[in-house]
This record gives C-alpha cells, sequence and structure tokens, in this order.
C-alpha cells in the first residue's frame, strides 16, 4: 500500500483512512493527531497527569518549518517518504537506547520539498506510560538523548563548511550560561513548583546531550 504508519496501531486507523482518501490537497505527505498520557501507576506530583498534544479540533495545515507532530502516531505516504530518504537512522530509539527526532526530521526534508503535514484531531491514540520511566533519572536521561538528537539534526541542516564550524563554536561558547541559568533556576523553583523545575531540569539535561 502506498500508506504506512507510525501510530501505535497495527493498523492505519479508519479516521486516517477517511482522511486521505478525501484529502483537501494533492500534497499531502504525512498527518498525526493527539497523544493522550494512559499511566501504569500514579504519576508523581512533578508530571502534569494531563500532558497531552493537542492543537485544535479541525483539521489543518502546519506553517512551513513549524510541523510539531507526535512521533507515535502520524502516518505518511511511503512512496513520498522515501523519495526525501526516508529516516536517518542516526536519529530515533535502537532497541533499549533512547533517541528522538526522525520524525520531526523527516518532516522537515518534506515541507522543504514542497510537501504539506496536516494535524488530524480524530486520529487520537492512548499511549501506555510503563511505571519505570516515571522517575527523575529516566526523564533526565531521556533529556540528555533527546538533546544529541536535536544536534544531529541541526548539523545536518549546516552543509557549508564554515557555518558548521561556526555553529559549533556558537553553541559550545553558550551552553555553560545555558546550563547555569537553568538549573538555577530549577533549585529556585523546586520547592514552589515542581513541575516547573523539572521542566527546567529536563532542560539542562538537553543541552547536555546536545554539547556531547
Amino acid at each position: 500500500t502506498e500508506i504506512y504508519t507510525l501510530s501505535l496501531h497495527d493498523a492505519l486507523p479508519i479516521s486516517y483512512q477517511c482522511f486521505l482518501s478525501a484529502s483537501p490537497s494533492d500534497r499531502i505527505a504525512v498527518v498525526g493527531g493527539v497523544v493522550f498520557p494512559e499511566f501504569e501507576v500514579s504519576p508523581p506530583k512533578w508530571i502534569d497527569p494531563r500532558m497531552k498534544l493537542e492543537l485544535c479540533q479541525t483539521p489543518k495545515r502546519f506553517p512551513y518549518r513549524r510541523a510539531s507532530l507526535p512521533e507515535g502516531n502520524s502516518a505518511y505516504r511511503r512512496l513520498v517518504a522515501m523519495e526525501v530518504g526516508m529516516f536517518d537512522t542516526r536519529l530515533g530509539p535502537k532497541g533499549e537506547t533512547r533517541g528522538y527526532r526522525e520524525g520531526s526530521d523527516l518532516n522537515l526534508r518534506l515541507q522543504d520539498a514542497g510537501y504539506e503535514i496536516w494535524w488530524l484531531p480524530d486520529a487520537a491514540i492512548r499511549h501506555v506510560i510503563h511505571a519505570d520511566r516515571l522517575n527523575l533519572r529516566w526523564v533526565m536521561y531521556s533529556a540528555f538523548k533527546e538533546g544529541q538528537s536535536v544536534a544531529i539534526q541541526r548539523l545536518n541542516e549546516k552543509k557549508d563548511g564554515m557555518h558548521r564550524a561556526l555553529f559549533h563554536l556558537g553553541r559550545l561558547a553558550a551552553a555553560p550560561f545555558h546550563f547555569a541559568i537553568n538549573l538555577l533556576a530549577a533549585l529556585i523553583l523546586w520547592p514552589f513548583n515542581r513541575v516547573k523545575s523539572v521542566d527546567l531540569l529536563k532542560r539542562t539535561a538537553l543541552i547536555l546531550g546536545f554539547v556531547c
């Protein structure tokens, strides 16, 4: 079939099939929907149990370079994805090792090639979050690995050698200040707002991963 899915379902959901069979544009390459978390156990207080990505209640096209779809609930036109080089194998998870950005990286290349990315609110799924991932160590590790993925993605966009060198120097020079500011703010906020404090700690881990 021309379409395959990255969703948590084995088969393409009916909502995707209906939308793509009568799509508003022949340039649509990716469609994605909302992800609702389903916790295996009650999450700690510093995790927001309502967290989800829900942009709007009607289908919409993402603006250029502003496509942020849940990578666990997206469907692609297979031939179009192959046309732009499929997924970067340096990104994304590998076995038990966390990794990210394989979807967003492919989405940017699809938009660069003139294709469209759409949001489909009816294509909702529930994502089970297991108990062993509801601890600060796992959250920090995931943020660190995401930082590494972000760095790979950004460097892919810097084709010119001089631009890559300047990017390296600029980000490395700024990293200690960004790290220190986020860490200090996280420590100050911890007694008052642990959700925000953990968000800032995740940011520090992401910066470390990016530098590495």
